[in-house]
Protein backbone atom coordinates (compact mmCIF):
# COMPACT_ATOMS: atom_id res chain seq x y z
CA UNK A 1 0.00 0.00 0.00
CA UNK A 2 1.34 3.33 -0.81
CA UNK A 3 0.29 6.12 1.91
CA UNK A 4 0.44 9.43 0.56
CA UNK A 5 0.87 11.82 3.44
CA UNK A 6 -0.61 15.69 3.30
CA UNK A 7 -3.73 17.59 2.75
CA UNK A 8 -7.31 15.46 2.40
CA UNK A 9 -6.79 13.05 -0.76
CA UNK A 10 -9.38 10.69 -2.13
CA UNK A 11 -8.77 7.51 -2.23
CA UNK A 12 -8.82 5.91 -5.29
CA UNK A 13 -8.05 2.17 -6.60
CA UNK A 14 -5.61 1.84 -9.71
CA UNK A 15 -6.90 -0.86 -11.60
CA UNK A 16 -7.05 -2.80 -15.34
CA UNK A 17 -10.12 -3.57 -16.82
CA UNK A 18 -11.96 -4.15 -20.38
CA UNK A 19 -13.32 -1.76 -22.64
CA UNK A 20 -16.13 -3.67 -22.43
CA UNK A 21 -16.25 -5.29 -19.45
CA UNK A 22 -17.15 -1.99 -16.89
CA UNK A 23 -17.93 -4.91 -13.91
CA UNK A 24 -14.88 -7.16 -14.10
CA UNK A 25 -11.57 -5.68 -12.38
CA UNK A 26 -8.61 -7.76 -12.82
CA UNK A 27 -5.95 -7.51 -9.83
CA UNK A 28 -2.60 -7.60 -11.64
CA UNK A 29 -2.15 -11.61 -10.40
CA UNK A 30 -4.50 -11.54 -7.34
CA UNK A 31 -7.85 -13.25 -7.17
CA UNK A 32 -10.72 -11.86 -8.77
CA UNK A 33 -13.96 -10.83 -7.12
CA UNK A 34 -16.64 -12.87 -8.48
CA UNK A 35 -19.04 -11.79 -10.97
CA UNK A 36 -21.44 -12.79 -13.41
CA UNK A 37 -19.19 -12.98 -16.60
CA UNK A 38 -18.64 -16.39 -18.02
CA UNK A 39 -15.87 -18.53 -15.68
CA UNK A 40 -13.36 -20.56 -17.88
CA UNK A 41 -14.03 -23.92 -18.83
CA UNK A 42 -18.19 -23.28 -18.94
CA UNK A 43 -17.68 -22.88 -22.88
CA UNK A 44 -20.28 -19.49 -22.36
CA UNK A 45 -19.92 -17.00 -24.90
CA UNK A 46 -22.21 -14.58 -23.68
CA UNK A 47 -19.83 -11.46 -23.25
CA UNK A 48 -17.32 -11.49 -25.82
CA UNK A 49 -14.97 -9.14 -24.11
CA UNK A 50 -14.60 -11.04 -21.16
CA UNK A 51 -13.18 -14.01 -22.94
CA UNK A 52 -9.20 -14.93 -23.23
CA UNK A 53 -7.40 -15.24 -26.52
CA UNK A 54 -6.20 -18.42 -26.66
CA UNK A 55 -4.65 -18.05 -30.16
CA UNK A 56 -6.97 -20.87 -31.76
CA UNK A 57 -10.22 -22.54 -31.37
CA UNK A 58 -10.68 -24.24 -28.03
CA UNK A 59 -11.59 -28.00 -29.09
CA UNK A 60 -15.01 -29.98 -28.51
CA UNK A 61 -15.05 -31.55 -24.82
CA UNK A 62 -11.69 -29.05 -23.55
CA UNK A 63 -12.00 -26.93 -20.50
CA UNK A 64 -10.26 -23.79 -22.82
CA UNK A 65 -12.90 -21.44 -24.03
CA UNK A 66 -14.08 -20.90 -27.23
CA UNK A 67 -11.83 -18.46 -29.54
CA UNK A 68 -14.39 -15.78 -30.10
CA UNK A 69 -11.96 -13.21 -31.45
CA UNK A 70 -9.66 -10.30 -30.15
CA UNK A 71 -10.81 -9.10 -26.84
CA UNK A 72 -10.76 -5.06 -26.23
CA UNK A 73 -8.33 -5.39 -23.93
CA UNK A 74 -5.26 -8.43 -22.99
CA UNK A 75 -5.53 -9.96 -19.57
CA UNK A 76 -3.02 -8.65 -16.95
CA UNK A 77 0.04 -11.32 -16.43
CA UNK A 78 1.69 -12.63 -13.54
CA UNK A 79 4.70 -9.95 -13.36
CA UNK A 80 1.60 -6.98 -13.27
CA UNK A 81 2.06 -4.88 -10.61
CA UNK A 82 -1.24 -5.06 -7.90
CA UNK A 83 -3.55 -2.03 -7.87
CA UNK A 84 -2.33 0.72 -5.55
CA UNK A 85 -4.21 2.60 -3.46
CA UNK A 86 -4.19 6.17 -2.08
CA UNK A 87 -5.57 6.75 1.33
CA UNK A 88 -5.84 10.05 3.00
CA UNK A 89 -3.46 11.44 5.01
CA UNK A 90 -3.32 13.76 8.36
CA UNK A 91 -2.11 16.94 7.40
CA UNK A 92 1.33 18.20 9.47
CA UNK A 93 2.15 21.17 10.06
CA UNK A 94 6.16 22.00 11.04
CA UNK A 95 5.79 22.65 14.84
CA UNK A 96 4.93 26.38 15.39
CA UNK A 97 6.72 26.28 18.19
CA UNK A 98 9.70 26.10 16.55
CA UNK A 99 9.18 29.64 14.22
CA UNK A 100 9.36 32.96 15.60
CA UNK A 101 6.04 34.78 15.61
CA UNK A 102 3.76 34.24 12.33
CA UNK A 103 5.82 35.19 9.34
CA UNK A 104 7.11 32.21 7.06
CA UNK A 105 9.88 30.84 7.84
CA UNK A 106 12.37 28.84 5.20
CA UNK A 107 12.10 24.88 5.14
CA UNK A 108 14.74 23.32 3.47
CA UNK A 109 16.58 19.51 3.13
CA UNK A 110 12.96 17.68 4.34
CA UNK A 111 13.71 14.17 4.45
CA UNK A 112 11.61 10.81 5.13
CA UNK A 113 13.64 8.29 6.05
CA UNK A 114 12.66 4.47 7.40
CA UNK A 115 13.29 4.28 11.08
CA UNK A 116 12.63 1.08 13.47
CA UNK A 117 9.27 -0.37 12.20
CA UNK A 118 7.81 3.00 10.74
CA UNK A 119 9.27 6.68 9.03
CA UNK A 120 10.99 9.56 10.45
CA UNK A 121 10.78 12.89 8.94
CA UNK A 122 13.15 15.77 9.40
CA UNK A 123 13.85 18.97 8.06
CA UNK A 124 15.65 22.44 8.79
CA UNK A 125 14.21 25.51 9.80
CA UNK A 126 15.28 28.92 8.74
CA UNK A 127 14.35 31.27 11.60
CA UNK A 128 12.97 34.69 10.38
CA UNK A 129 14.47 37.66 12.24
CA UNK A 130 13.06 39.63 14.74
CA UNK A 131 12.01 42.89 14.87
CA UNK A 132 13.32 44.06 18.27
CA UNK A 133 10.83 47.26 20.21
CA UNK A 134 12.66 50.60 18.67
CA UNK A 135 13.71 53.04 21.50
CA UNK A 136 11.03 56.02 21.89
CA UNK A 137 14.41 58.17 20.15
CA UNK A 138 13.85 55.95 16.93
CA UNK A 139 10.45 55.76 16.68
CA UNK A 140 9.68 59.12 16.86
CA UNK A 141 11.95 59.55 12.91
CA UNK A 142 9.00 58.00 11.57
CA UNK A 143 6.37 59.57 9.77
CA UNK A 144 3.02 60.32 12.11
CA UNK A 145 0.85 57.93 9.99
CA UNK A 146 3.38 55.33 10.42
CA UNK A 147 3.17 55.38 14.20
CA UNK A 148 -0.49 55.95 14.07
CA UNK A 149 -0.46 52.87 11.61
CA UNK A 150 1.26 50.36 14.26
CA UNK A 151 -0.27 51.67 17.39
CA UNK A 152 -4.07 50.89 15.40
CA UNK A 153 -2.26 47.41 14.74
CA UNK A 154 -1.48 46.75 18.41
CA UNK A 155 2.44 47.41 18.28
CA UNK A 156 5.07 46.27 16.05
CA UNK A 157 4.58 42.42 15.27
CA UNK A 158 7.48 40.04 15.97
CA UNK A 159 9.56 39.74 12.88
CA UNK A 160 10.78 41.84 9.97
CA UNK A 161 8.96 40.26 7.58
CA UNK A 162 5.82 40.47 9.38
CA UNK A 163 6.40 44.07 9.50
CA UNK A 164 7.00 44.13 5.59
CA UNK A 165 3.96 42.61 4.87
CA UNK A 166 1.99 44.66 6.83
CA UNK A 167 2.99 48.13 5.45
CA UNK A 168 2.96 46.69 1.93
CA UNK A 169 -0.53 45.70 2.46
CA UNK A 170 -1.07 49.98 2.79
CA UNK A 171 -0.20 52.06 -0.22
CA UNK A 172 2.37 54.71 0.65
CA UNK A 173 3.76 53.58 3.98
CA UNK A 174 6.22 51.15 2.89
CA UNK A 175 7.98 54.26 0.34
CA UNK A 176 7.44 56.30 3.72
CA UNK A 177 9.29 53.67 5.87
CA UNK A 178 12.34 52.77 2.91
CA UNK A 179 13.20 56.67 3.15
CA UNK A 180 14.00 56.89 6.89
CA UNK A 181 15.75 53.66 6.71
CA UNK A 182 17.75 54.51 3.68
CA UNK A 183 18.24 57.79 4.99
CA UNK A 184 19.43 56.83 8.52
CA UNK A 185 22.34 54.25 10.05
CA UNK A 186 20.73 54.40 13.24
CA UNK A 187 17.72 53.61 12.06
CA UNK A 188 18.80 51.00 10.13
CA UNK A 189 20.65 49.31 12.79
CA UNK A 190 18.01 49.62 15.36
CA UNK A 191 15.59 47.45 13.28
CA UNK A 192 18.11 44.98 12.58
CA UNK A 193 19.82 44.72 16.08
CA UNK A 194 18.84 41.00 16.85
CA UNK A 195 20.76 38.82 15.03
CA UNK A 196 19.40 35.85 12.91
CA UNK A 197 18.60 32.84 15.17
CA UNK A 198 20.89 29.79 13.84
CA UNK A 199 18.68 27.14 11.78
CA UNK A 200 17.09 24.38 13.50
CA UNK A 201 15.75 20.98 13.29
CA UNK A 202 12.46 19.42 13.77
CA UNK A 203 11.80 15.84 13.33
CA UNK A 204 8.23 13.71 13.07
CA UNK A 205 7.77 9.61 13.34
CA UNK A 206 5.20 7.81 12.29
CA UNK A 207 4.36 3.68 12.28
CA UNK A 208 2.04 4.07 9.30
CA UNK A 209 3.37 6.82 7.46
CA UNK A 210 -0.55 8.22 7.94
CA UNK A 211 -0.15 10.20 11.63
CA UNK A 212 2.58 11.46 12.46
CA UNK A 213 3.72 12.83 16.01
CA UNK A 214 6.66 15.57 16.93
CA UNK A 215 9.41 14.53 18.85
CA UNK A 216 12.54 15.79 20.63
CA UNK A 217 15.96 14.64 18.85
CA UNK A 218 19.29 16.48 19.84
CA UNK A 219 20.66 16.80 16.40
CA UNK A 220 24.10 17.78 15.48
CA UNK A 221 24.59 21.32 15.14
CA UNK A 222 23.33 22.81 11.98
CA UNK A 223 24.49 26.51 12.31
CA UNK A 224 27.20 26.99 10.35
CA UNK A 225 27.36 24.24 8.04
CA UNK A 226 26.34 24.76 4.18
CA UNK A 227 24.61 21.94 3.86
CA UNK A 228 23.02 18.66 5.28
CA UNK A 229 22.07 15.24 4.25
CA UNK A 230 20.26 12.35 6.19
CA UNK A 231 20.14 9.28 5.52
CA UNK A 232 18.41 5.95 7.22
CA UNK A 233 18.58 1.95 6.95
CA UNK A 234 15.49 1.72 9.91
CA UNK A 235 18.21 0.41 12.70
CA UNK A 236 20.96 3.32 12.16
CA UNK A 237 20.40 6.88 10.73
CA UNK A 238 23.57 9.44 9.38
CA UNK A 239 23.78 12.69 9.48
CA UNK A 240 26.45 14.63 7.05
CA UNK A 241 26.83 18.29 7.20
CA UNK A 242 28.93 20.01 4.73
CA UNK A 243 31.30 23.54 6.09
CA UNK A 244 32.48 25.76 3.84
CA UNK A 245 36.73 26.94 5.44
CA UNK A 246 37.42 30.14 4.29
CA UNK A 247 40.98 31.83 4.28
CA UNK A 248 40.67 34.54 7.43
CA UNK A 249 42.81 36.96 4.92
CA UNK A 250 40.31 36.60 1.66
CA UNK A 251 39.19 39.82 1.06
CA UNK A 252 36.97 38.84 -2.63
CA UNK A 253 34.70 37.10 -2.92
CA UNK A 254 35.19 33.31 -3.94
CA UNK A 255 35.16 29.42 -2.66
CA UNK A 256 36.45 28.14 -0.15
CA UNK A 257 40.10 26.69 0.48
CA UNK A 258 38.36 23.99 2.12
CA UNK A 259 35.52 21.66 2.68
CA UNK A 260 34.80 20.01 6.01
CA UNK A 261 32.39 16.78 6.45
CA UNK A 262 31.06 16.16 9.67
CA UNK A 263 29.41 12.88 9.71
CA UNK A 264 27.52 11.74 12.59
CA UNK A 265 25.82 8.59 13.51
CA UNK A 266 22.81 7.20 15.85
CA UNK A 267 21.24 3.81 16.57
CA UNK A 268 18.58 5.51 19.38
CA UNK A 269 18.70 9.15 18.32
CA UNK A 270 20.26 10.53 21.64
CA UNK A 271 23.72 8.94 21.51
CA UNK A 272 25.78 10.27 18.74
CA UNK A 273 29.39 9.56 17.43
CA UNK A 274 31.32 11.74 14.92
CA UNK A 275 33.58 11.77 12.63
CA UNK A 276 35.37 14.88 10.55
CA UNK A 277 37.28 14.73 7.64
CA UNK A 278 38.40 17.72 5.88
CA UNK A 279 38.86 17.78 1.74
CA UNK A 280 41.06 20.55 0.14
CA UNK A 281 38.99 22.37 -2.35
CA UNK A 282 42.17 24.16 -3.72
CA UNK A 283 39.46 26.87 -3.80
CA UNK A 284 40.82 29.41 -6.37
CA UNK A 285 44.15 29.24 -9.07
CA UNK A 286 44.83 28.81 -12.25
CA UNK A 287 44.18 25.56 -14.46
CA UNK A 288 46.92 24.04 -16.76
CA UNK A 289 46.01 26.86 -19.71
CA UNK A 290 46.45 29.56 -17.63
CA UNK A 291 42.94 30.37 -17.16
CA UNK A 292 41.51 31.34 -13.37
CA UNK A 293 39.16 29.10 -11.76
CA UNK A 294 37.18 28.69 -8.78
CA UNK A 295 36.17 24.76 -7.61
CA UNK A 296 33.30 24.06 -5.64
CA UNK A 297 33.06 20.74 -3.03
CA UNK A 298 29.28 20.06 -2.27
CA UNK A 299 27.37 16.35 -1.02
CA UNK A 300 26.04 14.75 -3.62
CA UNK A 301 24.44 12.06 -1.43
CA UNK A 302 24.82 9.65 1.63
CA UNK A 303 23.49 6.07 2.12
CA UNK A 304 23.61 3.68 5.38
CA UNK A 305 23.88 -0.57 5.47
CA UNK A 306 24.69 -2.52 7.87
CA UNK A 307 27.39 -1.05 9.58
CA UNK A 308 28.67 1.15 7.32
CA UNK A 309 27.97 4.37 5.99
CA UNK A 310 29.15 6.22 2.75
CA UNK A 311 29.18 9.91 1.62
CA UNK A 312 29.52 10.92 -1.93
CA UNK A 313 31.23 14.16 -2.74
CA UNK A 314 32.11 16.03 -5.88
CA UNK A 315 33.98 18.80 -6.95
CA UNK A 316 33.52 20.92 -10.14
CA UNK A 317 35.63 23.98 -10.97
CA UNK A 318 34.42 26.85 -12.99
CA UNK A 319 36.00 29.84 -14.84
CA UNK A 320 36.39 32.69 -12.80
CA UNK A 321 34.73 35.90 -14.35
CA UNK A 322 35.93 38.32 -11.33
CA UNK A 323 39.44 37.40 -11.45
CA UNK A 324 39.82 37.77 -15.54
CA UNK A 325 38.94 42.25 -14.25
CA UNK A 326 41.94 44.42 -14.83
CA UNK A 327 42.92 46.56 -11.38
CA UNK A 328 40.12 49.20 -12.53
CA UNK A 329 37.04 47.30 -12.83
CA UNK A 330 37.77 45.17 -9.22
CA UNK A 331 38.12 48.51 -7.73
CA UNK A 332 34.87 49.54 -8.61
CA UNK A 333 33.31 46.65 -8.12
CA UNK A 334 34.32 46.92 -4.81
CA UNK A 335 32.60 50.07 -4.21
CA UNK A 336 28.65 50.63 -3.46
CA UNK A 337 26.00 50.53 -6.28
CA UNK A 338 28.19 48.65 -8.91
CA UNK A 339 27.26 45.03 -10.79
CA UNK A 340 28.95 43.15 -13.25
CA UNK A 341 26.86 41.68 -16.33
CA UNK A 342 28.37 39.00 -19.10
CA UNK A 343 27.05 37.94 -22.37
CA UNK A 344 27.90 36.48 -25.31
CA UNK A 345 30.33 39.26 -26.44
CA UNK A 346 32.33 39.65 -23.12
CA UNK A 347 31.96 41.73 -19.49
CA UNK A 348 29.97 44.39 -18.77
CA UNK A 349 30.43 47.22 -15.36
CA UNK A 350 27.29 49.11 -14.22
CA UNK A 351 26.93 51.23 -11.80
CA UNK A 352 23.56 52.09 -10.18
CA UNK A 353 21.98 54.31 -7.78
CA UNK A 354 19.12 51.94 -5.63
CA UNK A 355 18.37 54.70 -3.27
CA UNK A 356 14.68 54.91 -4.29
CA UNK A 357 14.41 50.84 -4.54
CA UNK A 358 11.95 49.48 -1.77
CA UNK A 359 13.77 47.25 0.72
CA UNK A 360 11.06 44.45 0.59
CA UNK A 361 11.51 44.36 -3.51
CA UNK A 362 14.56 42.41 -5.12
CA UNK A 363 16.94 44.97 -6.91
CA UNK A 364 16.83 44.92 -10.73
CA UNK A 365 20.01 45.33 -12.59
CA UNK A 366 21.23 45.32 -15.78
CA UNK A 367 21.28 47.41 -18.86
CA UNK A 368 18.17 49.01 -18.04
CA UNK A 369 18.58 50.26 -14.68
CA UNK A 370 22.32 51.00 -14.40
CA UNK A 371 24.80 53.33 -15.95
CA UNK A 372 27.38 51.11 -18.17
CA UNK A 373 30.89 52.33 -17.09
CA UNK A 374 33.57 49.59 -18.77
CA UNK A 375 33.35 46.79 -20.89
CA UNK A 376 35.47 44.07 -22.24
CA UNK A 377 35.91 42.01 -24.68
CA UNK A 378 36.10 37.97 -23.99
CA UNK A 379 39.18 38.49 -25.97
CA UNK A 380 40.66 41.03 -23.70
CA UNK A 381 40.30 39.23 -21.21
CA UNK A 382 42.30 36.26 -22.81
CA UNK A 383 39.61 33.99 -23.64
CA UNK A 384 38.60 32.46 -26.97
CA UNK A 385 34.28 32.89 -26.12
CA UNK A 386 32.17 33.19 -23.00
CA UNK A 387 33.10 30.38 -20.52
CA UNK A 388 29.91 28.88 -20.07
CA UNK A 389 31.16 25.26 -19.92
CA UNK A 390 31.87 24.12 -16.68
CA UNK A 391 35.04 22.20 -15.80
CA UNK A 392 34.91 18.23 -15.02
CA UNK A 393 32.97 16.75 -12.21
CA UNK A 394 35.42 14.64 -9.87
CA UNK A 395 33.33 12.73 -7.48
CA UNK A 396 34.85 11.01 -4.84
CA UNK A 397 33.63 8.05 -2.31
CA UNK A 398 34.32 8.29 1.95
CA UNK A 399 33.46 5.36 3.79
CA UNK A 400 32.93 4.53 7.55
CA UNK A 401 31.64 2.62 10.03
CA UNK A 402 28.77 3.52 12.46
CA UNK A 403 29.71 4.00 16.04
CA UNK A 404 32.89 4.62 14.86
CA UNK A 405 34.76 8.64 15.33
CA UNK A 406 37.27 7.35 12.57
Amino acid sequence: MLVAVGAVVAAAVFAFRGEDTPDTISLGGAEAPETSEPVEGSGADEDESASSDTGSSADEGTDQPADVGEPASPAPSADVPAPVEVVAGTRIDIPAASVVGDGPADLWDTTIVPWQDGFLMTGTIAQPQVLPELPPEIAERFPEEVVTFFEEAGGLPPTIQEAIDMLSAEPGLMELVNEVVLDDPEVSAAIYAEPVAPPSRYTLLSSDGVEWTEVDVAWPPVEGYSQTLVASDGRSLVHVAREDLFDPEQIEPGPPTDTSFTVSTTTDLETWTSAQFVVDSDGSGPRADGVPVQRWTDVSGVALSGDRWVVVYSTQEHVDTYALLPDEALELMNSEGSSMGEDETGITIYTHDFSDEPVDQPMEIGPDTGEVVLTYTWDELGLDGPPYSDGPLTSTVAVGVVGSAD
